[in-house]
């Protein structure tokens, strides 16, 4: 029986090594299941069936890191930029230096069974050195331009009374790369980003310079901002007026010229008292058709 057990079982096993086996069939997915730019923004944003993408950055942008994920672990890959030699490529992270202009980097996905070829692209636009050495926006706090701000327009005029004794200037360059430096008269340029900047006016004529440089290095624009500061002053108002002994009526006003005020027959005196609103103006006294003191 036991003899009998073992011829059997060796039978079968015979019969299961004859057997042909059946390999698993090699895949024909040649697809890319990640896509990533460090450095810049793929559009549209990664699909896997989208096969072409675009991105752009600023000129001093350099370089980007590209990195992408097989559908297929055992499909193979290369990359490549432009007309340049397609290297074997497992993917991970690789920096690529970018040019000024277009700069195409061809992603070849290969499945396992050689059947099926995808070509992933990915177009990269680095921005040429700008040119542009204009304001978008000057503005004069406390003075208003002459004429009114125009990007081509370099030179300004403000004028303001004798107590105006500061103004604040602010601008806006047109290309983020260009720089700029503020000075008054003679002084000397400081570098500035055209944040508000208070500035003391002397007495006469104020020469404000606020000079460009381009993201090139060699295009400059000066603009010039001229505010003129009276000398003197026409203000002959009062700022106060007071009578003790009596009320006046109306209330001071610094506009209003003309007052009364009654008193009893027993009050014998009043004591009058004024301020200048500007220290520069004179005052007199008097009383009926006496002199002026």
């Amino acid at each position: 029986m036991k003899k009998r057990f073992f011829s059997t079982l060796l039978a079968m096993l015979l019969i299961f090594t004859m057997l042909p086996t059946t390999a698993l069939a090699a895949g024909s997915d040649a697809t890319l299941s990640a896509l990533t730019l460090t450095g810049a923004t793929l559009s549209p944003a990664f699909s896997s069936g989208t096969l072409v993408y675009t991105a752009s950055v600023a000129n001093s942008v350099t370089e980007i890191t590209i990195a992408a994920t097989r559908s297929d672990s055992d499909a193979t890959m290369t990359l490549k930029k432009g007309s340049g030699s397609a290297v074997a490529w497992d993917g991970t992270a690789s920096t690529q230096t970018l040019d000024v202009g277009e700069n195409v980097f061809t992603i070849a996905v290969t499945s396992e069974d050689s059947t099926t070829l995808k070509t992933y692209t990915v177009t990269v636009t680095r921005a040429s050195i700008s040119g542009d050495a204009t304001l978008s926006a000057l503005t004069l706090t406390g003075a208003t331009l002459s004429p009114a701000f125009s990007s081509g327009t370099l030179n300004y005029t403000a004028s303001v009374a004798n107590s105006v004794t500061g103004v604040t200037i602010a601008a806006t360059k047109n290309h983020a790369g260009a720089t700029m430096t503020l000075k008054k008269g003679s002084g000397s340029a400081v570098a500035w980003d055209g944040t508000a900047s208070a500035q003391a006016l002397d007495v006469g004529v104020n020469v404000f310079t606020i000079a460009v440089t381009a993201e090139d290095g060699t295009t400059n624009m000066a603009y010039t901002v001229t505010v003129t500061r009276s000398s003197t002053s026409d203000d002959a108002t009062l700022s106060a007026l007071t009578l003790t002994g009596a009320t006046l009526s109306p209330a001071f006003s610094s506009g209003t010229l003309n007052y009364t005020a009654s008193v009893a027959n027993s009050v014998t005196g009043v004591t009058i008292a004024a301020a200048k609103n500007h220290a520069g103006a004179t005052m007199t006294l008097k009383k009926g058709s006496g002199s002026a003191v």
